[in-house]
């Protein structure tokens, strides 16, 4: 973009070190000016402004932007005279950058510092690219989304059904295992079905974490325990896409009484904590081959949830879908 005084606070710092070093009379060789070009924020600007028909154009159109844009920079270094070359100028998206990077990890290779696995990464279904945390953090749009509260039956523990509190809905047929917490936690009855909620849940005014549809003078309380008690437990599935479900409790460190019902629903492929929680109980690893991912990278269903192929994530009518779809 164009230069700001952040750029021109550091040239001047540069400038001054330089300085310094010909009123001592040593040689100072000129300069390269270089630029990190921002993949990223080049790709979301380009996507927006000329939707491009594919890669190729996409690329053409990015490395024009950054020339167009180096050639805004060429007066800045004059005015606060510091004297950098133009016409030798490296940026990031030059081939021999990209060159040099492959240099220092092939060397870092055969030092025996680089290891093969995969990681959860922050993601943009906008340019279908996984970002870093600071990319994450900056042309973020908040969406407005329902929270949904379903409940799986045990198959053990009275025929409980468990309620589960989700902020993300499209996440749920993919299931894999429920966390619960050390916490307390209550068997209540209601119209003749029993359910297991956290007892802050059960206690609290919140509606977010949906009692709503019960009726609390007509709840009979059967007893209060802890969460212990409930991991191992199986569940029966509501989605059965999954192969890699395991449809039982395990403990969570994470789980806060006073966030949702107390219990979790883990899905690995889309959350930092629920793939450690997985792999810490051997049920992936780090190479993920036992991991199921039925989205691709724009953030649709693809046809791993054929009854939701080609529903976007975020779409509310993918949401009321889900939730039709656990009704029946």
């Amino acid at each position: 973009g164009e230069p700001h005084w952040g750029h021109i606070l550091v040239g001047i710092i540069k400038a001054i070190i330089n300085d310094t070093y010909l009123l001592n009379n040593e040689k100072v060789e000129k300069i390269k000016a270089g630029f990190d070009v921002n993949g990223i924020g080049v790709e979301a600007l380009i996507d927006s402004k000329f939707k491009p028909k594919n890669l190729t154009e996409k690329l053409q159109l990015c490395k024009k932007f950054i020339n167009d844009n180096i050639m805004k920079w060429e007066d800045v270094p004059n005015k606060i005279k510091r004297k950098l070359d133009f016409e030798n100028h490296w940026a990031t998206n030059h081939d021999y950058y990209s060159k040099s990077v492959w240099w220092a990890f092939k060397r870092l290779y055969y030092m025996g510092f680089i290891y093969k696995g995969k990681k959860i990464c922050n993601y943009s279904v906008g340019i279908g690219t996984n970002i870093s945390n600071s990319e994450a953090k900056e042309n973020t749009l908040k969406l407005s989304l329902d929270c949904i509260t379903f409940s799986y039956k045990l198959k053990d523990f009275n025929d409980a059904n468990l309620i589960v509190w989700t902020t993300t809905p499209w996440t749920i047929p993919s299931n894999t295992i429920c966390c619960v917490g050390n916490i307390n936690y209550v068997l209540f009855e209601y119209e003749n079905k029993k359910y297991v909620i956290s007892e802050f849940a059960y206690n609290s005014n919140k509606k977010k974490v949906s009692l709503a549809n019960f009726d609390k003078s007509k709840c009979n309380i059967i007893r209060t325990f802890n969460g212990s008690e409930l991991v191992g437990l199986e569940y029966e599935p509501i989605f059965t896409y999954n192969n890699f479900r395991q449809d039982k409790i395990y403990h969570g460190d994470f789980i806060d009484e006073q966030k949702g019902s107390g219990v979790t629903h883990i899905v690995p492929a889309f959350g930092e904590e629920d793939m450690k929680i997985c792999r810490d109980n051997n049920i992936t690893d780090y190479e993920m081959k036992n991991l199921f991912d039925p989205l691709d990278e724009k953030g649709n269903y693809t046809n791993l949830c054929p009854e939701l192929e080609g529903k976007y994530i975020f779409d509310k009518d993918t949401v009321n879908i889900i939730c039709k779809m656990i009704r029946d």
